[in-house]
């Protein structure tokens, strides 16, 4: 799925109002975090735990044993277990850096979610059918 660019180009402005500082900056929000890099960084080992990574301006790959995922502007990288990854940032510079936010995932939480879906899904194929 792609995203308007209008939606990505208000995305960017928020990220780098809310991201004013180089490296990771923290929010309000406990699980959020967003990041401002104006450097291409090198090829560099980092442990990921489970999350989501939005990126909104700028590059990154990040390789999982023999896999490479290029992700870019307005794409998502998923991550449902911790997991060591290199990665490599690039297509940043001071005037224009990149910009990602990150959502850390609780497994627990979400598997709540997942099975009260489940639940809601059973109820409804049991409700009576108005076909008659």
């Amino acid at each position: 799925m792609e995203i308007e660019q209008s939606h990505l180009d208000e995305f960017i402005h928020l990220l780098a109002q809310h991201a004013p500082n180089e490296g990771l900056n923290k929010t309000h929000l406990p699980d959020v975090a967003l990041s401002r890099m104006t450097r291409p960084a090198e090829r560099q080992p980092l442990m990921y735990e489970p999350m989501l990574v939005m990126m909104g301006q700028g590059a990154k790959v990040c390789y999982i044993g023999n896999r490479v995922l290029d992700y870019r502007a307005g794409e998502y990288l998923i991550l449902f277990l911790p997991m060591p990854l290199e990665v490599t940032i690039y297509d940043v510079s001071p005037e224009r850096p990149g910009l990602m936010s990150g959502f850390r995932l609780d497994l627990s939480r979400l598997a709540q979610v997942v099975l009260r879906l489940d639940d809601v899904d059973n109820a409804a194929t049991r409700l009576p059918s108005n076909a008659d």
